[in-house]
């Protein structure tokens, strides 16, 4: 596409004087495509223009537009043609480089016209924006924790062009959840909306034991019923025979008699082998209950099946034995679910035969921390070591249960920061952790090495400008002194020194108080550096996309565009060199923090 700047800049300035004559769209157009000429074209040739500003100013204007309505109150509302006006100037002369109403970049890589994760085909089901964060990490199928502290500390706002969905209080980064929450939202609303109703609206959610699967879905009734609608619950695990269940019944007509919309939650409802289904077909088909001879109305309600046993909907649909599940009424009793969700809570998916391993747990882990402590906007205060325990750990017992009340307890015994002395005894932390060990050794772990990460970013700039030649340091962006680099550069050097261990990891190393890496080691670097150059390469990838930045053939610092985030393979060979050049001076870096590069010690599977 080609615009003529001169006439797109007149055609601005007309409309911005008469935006009812000559519409909304229109001037969208011109605004747009005055900033593509205006903006980038001055920096960049003909043939290198970029689109990322005008798709920029569009998304976030149509965002604007959504919160803002029709203008605020008093006065008479109607279409906000000035105050469009005035937001989409303001995000076109920013180059859409910092936009109020956030939008999500995602990339996908093909290569050969095959789109991959790892070794698996990339399907619809499969693929999520926030795997695409961490592609390394992604490819090979190795859990990332880079983006789940960035959230932990900063909130899910921080990590750039990855969605967050907000239900109430809760928050959720998960693909999945999100469009499930949408779903169920938008039943709610029209089961709302459609006068009265016999029949209550039937919803299940599956998810393991302690979960939060109850959280969500309450969130989302305030939202629509609101705050004092009545909540009802129910464990069915606790009744007796039909008789404690036609009570519940009757407590729910009650509800609707008085003229509420209640929510009533059916914890376990598959308790006791699945006995209770059969008493729920009638009231979830006609909105009916038999007592005795008498037939009750159970009126405009909404019910939420909470799955004990099953931890998703295709579990509990397709059971082993599928001949005893339909004469216990399962078929029956799915078939009259309106919609399900699956929640999959802090600790990691159980993977299917042949599907892919959960790399997102930490990042739920993440969002389970700042809603214990109910942060909302503020940062996290805490220990660098105790956070990557609480992100990292095994498995929680009761899944975000344990997680909330350990974070809570550290909280509550310490204050903030929190602190790895304010855990609680083991015989307690037990009772939240399944592996007491592992937890300890996680929040010691490379604590002496971390606290050295400012001596050590400063290096490693240092070492990055003295290896470019003059030429470069003229044009390199970052080719600056320290006290000159922007945050998001300092940054980056930081996490270039915190991922030095985990790096090694990869290749059978690690670092240990001394002074001087032995033999063996430097021989392990030389025969491992292409693969750690790689991770190396990966690692300032996943940094730069957690701060927003995406792929373009040509690089823009103005719209955070970057023409090195493609795979390792596809680097030049100066490119790779700049990654070479780090792990090769990874013992001077463990020597100046006091350390020494050593083998991994041999375990009996080695």
């Amino acid at each position: 596409l080609v615009f003529d700047r001169n006439r797109c800049e007149g055609e601005w300035e007309e409309q911005n004087r008469g935006w009812k004559a000559y519409g909304f769209l229109s001037t969208v157009t011109a605004s747009v495509a005055w900033s593509i000429s205006g903006a980038l074209n001055d920096k960049a040739p003909a043939d290198q223009v970029d689109f990322t500003v005008a798709l920029a100013a569009g998304l976030s204007g149509t965002r604007f537009l959504r919160k803002y309505g029709h203008g605020p109150v008093p006065g008479i509302p109607g279409f906000p043609f000035d105050e469009a006006a005035k937001y989409l100037e303001s995000e076109t002369k920013e180059h859409g480089k910092n936009p109020q109403f956030a939008y999500a970049n995602a990339e996908v890589r093909c290569e050969g016209g095959i789109c991959r994760i790892g070794d698996k085909p990339l399907t619809a089901g499969r693929w999520t924006i926030l795997s695409q964060v961490s592609p390394w990490h992604a490819f090979r199928q190795k859990v990332s924790y880079e983006p789940a502290r960035r959230v932990a500390l900063l909130g899910p706002d921080r990590l750039r062009g990855v969605p967050c969905a907000r239900f109430g209080k809760l928050q959720t980064l998960d693909r999945h959840e999100i469009d499930s929450l949408r779903t169920l939202r938008q039943l709610m609303l029209m089961y709302r909306d459609g006068g009265a109703r016999k029949q209550p609206l039937c919803l299940a959610v599956f998810g393991a034991p302690g979960s939060g699967k109850s959280f969500g879905l309450k969130q989302i009734a305030a939202g629509v019923f609101g705050e004092k609608n009545p909540i009802l619950e129910f464990n069915l695990s606790q009744f007796n025979d039909a008789e404690d269940l036609i009570g519940a019944f009757h407590q729910v007509r009650d509800k609707v008699l008085s003229g509420a919309t209640p929510v009533v939650f059916w914890d376990e409802f598959d308790s006791g082998r699945l006995k209770w289904l059969q008493y729920f077909l009638a009231p979830m088909q006609d909105g009916a209950f038999q007592e005795g001879q008498a037939t009750h109305f159970v009126g405009k309600s909404v019910f939420v099946f909470a799955c004990g046993t099953s931890y998703t909907f295709d579990q509990f649909g397709n059971p082993k034995d599928v001949d005893d599940f339909r004469l216990k009424k399962g078929t029956d009793f799915a078939s009259r679910l309106a919609g399900y969700l699956d929640i999959a809570g802090p600790n990691p998916r159980e993977a299917a035969a042949g599907s892919l391993p959960d790399l997102e747990f930490p990042v739920r882990r993440a969002m389970v921390i700042r809603i214990a402590l109910d942060l909302g906007e503020r940062p996290l205060e805490i220990e660098r070591g105790l956070l990557t325990a609480l992100l990292a750990a095994g498995r929680y017992r009761n899944g975000a249960r344990s997680l909330d009340k350990l974070v809570t307890y550290i909280r509550d015994r310490g204050g903030m920061p929190l602190r790895r002395a304010y855990l609680p005894p083991d015989n307690i932390l037990a009772l939240y952790v399944e592996d007491v060990a592992e937890f300890h050794q996680l929040t010691r772990k490379y604590a002496a090495f971390y606290a050295m990460a400012d001596l050590l970013a400063r290096a490693i700039h240092k070492d990055y400008v003295e290896g470019l030649t003059a030429e470069e340091r003229k044009t390199k962006p970052n080719a600056k002194p320290w006290d000159e680099l922007t945050p998001d550069i300092v940054d980056s050097n930081f996490a270039a020194a915190l991922r030095i261990p985990a790096i090694l990891e990869l290749a059978g190393l690690a670092l240990e108080e001394g002074a001087d890496t032995p033999p063996e080691a430097d021989k392990i670097l030389a025969d491992k550096l292409e693969l750690m150059a790689e991770a190396e390469h990966g690692g300032w990838e996943e940094q730069k996309r957690i701060d927003g930045w995406t792929y373009s053939p040509y690089r823009v610092d103005a719209t955070f565009r970057h023409d090195l985030l493609v795979p390792y393979e596809r680097l030049t060979e100066k490119v790779k060199g700049y990654d070479r050049n780090t792990i090769g001076n990874y013992p001077k870096y463990a020597q100046k923090a006091g350390f020494k590069i050593v083998p991994l010690p041999k375990t009996k599977a080695d």
